[in-house]
């Protein structure tokens, strides 16, 4: 009996696949490939988004985009970019569905915090735009005097779901009906009337000049 091979996978499916792989591996690593994919594949500024320090971020990149766990992540990234439109479509739609929801999650005290490690966060990741990791110095007054935490905090943003669906809205000839019958009788009517209005000009000037 013959084992059955596994579907093949689109490039934004490997993507995804080695993505999570790495992210479970070391968060801060994922956090480095999605910030070099998407700035233009700038290694130190990439390490900086991702939250190394600068003073050390020129060699942290370089050494992370050839290290042998985070550049094949990188490679399936840049293959993924390579999308079909049947791929960049697909994208925009989990881009339109995509809320921040998907990467919150409540604590033990009531209060809510980023979550990037659930599994839908890990199925959203390629909704997020940026991620900056943060260090925040917290006081608070007690009744023995000031106590002072650092707190780890994230800076996450998502791709524009709005954008996403104008180019779906585009894409499926949504808007195409309304801007034609909306406003192409006006315009007929507001060139009729310019014309009309340059010609009386032209008369007069014409009549102007004869009386000269």
């Amino acid at each position: 009996m013959s084992e059955e091979t596994p579907a093949e996978q689109s490039p934004q499916e490997e993507f995804d696949r080695l993505y999570n792989e790495l992210y479970r591996r070391n968060a801060q690593w994922a956090h480095f490939v999605v910030h070099y994919l998407g700035n233009g594949f700038n290694a130190r500024q990439g390490a900086i988004s991702a939250g190394y320090s600068e003073a050390n971020a020129h060699n942290q990149g370089y050494r992370l985009t050839i290290n042998d766990d985070v550049s094949p992540v990188i490679a399936a990234g840049k293959s993924a970019m390579k999308a079909t439109p049947e791929e960049i479509l697909m994208r925009m739609t989990r881009r339109a569905r995509g809320t921040i929801e998907d990467f919150i999650t409540q604590t033990e005290d009531g209060s809510l915090a980023y979550d990037m490690t659930s599994e839908r966060a890990m199925q959203s990741i390629g909704n997020v735009r940026e991620i900056k990791f943060m260090q925040v110095r917290e006081e608070k007054e007690t009744k023995h005097g000031m106590s002072t935490r650092i707190v780890n905090k994230v800076d996450l943003k998502l791709h524009d779901a709005m954008k996403a669906d104008e180019i779906l809205g585009k894409h499926h000839g949504l808007f195409v009906e309304r801007v034609e019958h909306g406003d192409s009788e006006e315009r007929q009517k507001r060139s009729k009337e310019e014309r009309e209005h340059e010609l009386a000009m032209m008369r007069r000037i014409r009549k102007e000049r004869a009386q000269e």
